[in-house]
């Protein structure tokens, strides 16, 4: 078994076509098609995928189950400012859905959670995987000044990823640990 990490698929948010330029779809059922493709290519059917929010967009999030019925493994999600009902989301594939996760990853403390971390937050940890900000080192859809640049806070969200979920080995690929 092998575990992954990603965020921000957005299915249903027909902007972040317009928003994202490297998101070269036509419309979202091709951008979904193209997601579940990557997805299904690097994980197995008893794998476990973190997602780390925005998994659709709020009240357009009914076509969720065509996306999640589809993508192999166990899926966790930690919700994003765009995932509005935990139960909701129970019921549409997830095996979990939490608010943030700290858990111990390969020796290390890790921080889960949809947003960049505080830098009081993040001194705890030895690394923190967030999305939310759709690309590096900042996106063009948010002010760079609203995040704290946190070296080893790192954005596992598909804009920055290809579009496919990868393991914490190489997410922390060069990645220098804080000592917490």
């Amino acid at each position: 078994m092998t575990v992954r990490y990603t965020s921000d698929l957005h299915d249903g948010h027909i902007n972040i076509l317009t928003y994202m330029p490297n998101r070269k779809f036509k419309d979202l059922d091709h951008q979904r098609e193209h997601i579940i493709s990557s997805w299904n290519s690097v994980v197995a059917p008893e794998d476990t995928t973190y997602i780390l929010g925005d998994v659709c967009m709020g009240d357009r999030a009914l076509n969720v189950p065509r996306l999640t019925s589809r993508l192999n493994g166990k899926l966790v999600l930690t919700r994003g400012n765009h995932d509005k009902n935990a139960e909701k989301m129970l019921t549409w594939g997830f095996h979990e859905v939490h608010n943030k996760l700290v858990m111990d990853i390969d020796g290390y403390h890790v921080l889960l959670q949809h947003h960049p971390p505080s830098i009081e937050e993040a001194v705890k940890f030895h690394y923190c995987l967030h999305g939310h900000i759709h690309s590096t080192p900042y996106s063009n859809t948010h002010r760079e000044d609203e995040y704290v640049k946190v070296p080893h806070a790192i954005d596992v969200g598909v804009d920055r990823r290809g579009f496919a979920p990868l393991t914490f080995a190489e997410l922390i690929e060069g990645v220098e640990p804080n000592s917490p």
